[in-house]
């Protein structure tokens, strides 16, 4: 077997108070991606194999970035929220690209 190899970052950022009683934050990261290979090899009529848990061929990396902002109004009774997301090399797929969005409001009785 071959050493087994992973690598992955996230950063995010997120600042409360830019417009009053709100957030906004932003997220930019590399999801896990495990390469290896194992070679498996016998004698006789015993066949070969090789195998990869991830990098297949053609395979890019995937990255994401995240975008979110929620504000709150009548002192927290209805609070609305607002997500998108993009992802590049969606899924590992070179070329295949994502968009996510999401919007949602919270009302307390």
């Amino acid at each position: 077997f071959e050493p087994l190899k992973s690598q992955t970052f996230g950063f995010a950022v997120a600042k409360q108070g830019l417009f009053g009683d709100d957030t906004l934050g932003i997220a930019i990261s590399r999801p896990l991606q495990i390469s290896a290979s194992a070679n498996m090899a016998a004698t006789g009529s015993a066949a070969v194999g090789v195998g990869n848990l991830h990098n297949q061929p053609g395979a890019a990396r995937e990255s994401d970035i995240q975008l979110g902002y929620v504000t709150t109004f009548l002192d927290g009774a209805l609070a609305l929220q607002a997500n998108a997301a993009y992802q590049v090399n969606a899924n590992g797929d070179k070329g295949q690209d994502a968009v996510s969005v999401l919007s949602q409001a919270k009302i307390k009785f």
